[in-house]
C-alpha cells in the first residue's frame, strides 16, 4: 500500500538496459563497408552468336572450313617484318663497316706523320752536325725508305731569299709522300721543318 503524502513514482530502467548491445570482435574488425550488404552487379553483356560460317565459326583443328585448307598458324615474323629487319641490320653493319675502314685510315695517316718528321728531324740533325762549313747554296733531292713515294727536298740558301745576311744560311726539310691507294688521295701528305746554321766568328 503505498504511502500517503507522496505522489507515485515510476520505476525507471538504469542506464544498462538503454545501451545498445556491444559488438563482438568480429564485427570491430570487419570493414565499414562489409557490414552492409552488397549492390546487386549488373549482368554481364551475352557474347554475341557466332555467324556459320565467319571466321570465328572455326574448328580447333585450324581448318578454314571455307577455304578447305589449313591456316597458317599466326605465330613467328611476316615477310615485312623480316625485311624491314635486314635492311636495319644491313644499314647498321654499313656504318660500323665505314667506321672501322676510317679509323684504319687515319692510323695510316698518322703512321706516315710520324715517319716523315723523323726523318725530316735525322736530316735536320746532320746539317747541324755538319755545321756551316759544309753547307752549300741549292736545293738537293732525297728517298725516304718507309713512306709510298716519300720523297725528301733539302734547300739551302740566304735567311729567307736576301743576300743581305751573308753569315747565316735557312735549311728548309720538305718531305713528301704518295697515297698507297690511288682512289684515296687523302692518305698523302707532307711534313715541313727548318733550321738556320751561322758562321761561327
Amino acid at each position: 500500500m503505498p504511502r500517503t503524502g507522496m505522489a507515485p513514482t515510476s520505476r525507471v530502467p538504469s542506464p544498462t538496459t538503454l545501451s545498445p548491445e556491444p559488438p563482438s570482435r568480429i564485427q570491430r574488425l570487419r570493414p565499414t563497408w562489409a557490414r552492409f550488404p552488397a549492390a546487386p552487379r549488373a549482368p554481364r553483356p551475352t557474347a554475341r552468336p557466332i555467324v556459320p560460317g565467319s571466321r570465328h565459326d572455326r574448328p580447333a583443328t585450324g581448318v578454314d572450313p571455307m577455304m578447305k585448307r589449313p591456316r597458317a598458324p599466326w605465330l613467328g615474323f611476316t615477310l615485312v617484318e623480316v625485311l624491314v629487319a635486314v635492311t636495319i641490320l644491313s644499314l647498321a653493319l654499313l656504318a660500323f663497316l665505314s667506321a672501322i675502314v676510317a679509323s684504319g685510315r687515319s692510323a695510316a695517316k698518322g703512321d706516315y706523320y710520324i715517319l716523315a718528321a723523323r726523318a725530316a728531324g735525322d736530316r735536320l740533325a746532320a746539317v747541324r752536325a755538319g755545321g756551316y762549313a759544309a753547307l752549300s747554296d741549292g736545293a738537293t733531292e732525297y728517298t725516304v725508305s718507309g713512306l709510298p713515294g716519300g720523297r725528301m727536298r733539302v734547300t739551302v740558301g740566304p735567311l729567307d731569299g736576301s743576300a743581305a745576311y751573308t753569315d747565316i744560311r735557312q735549311v728548309d726539310v720538305r718531305v713528301t709522300w704518295d697515297s698507297p691507294t690511288p682512289g684515296e688521295p687523302a692518305l698523302a701528305g707532307e711534313v715541313r721543318a727548318s733550321t738556320l746554321a751561322a758562321r761561327p766568328r
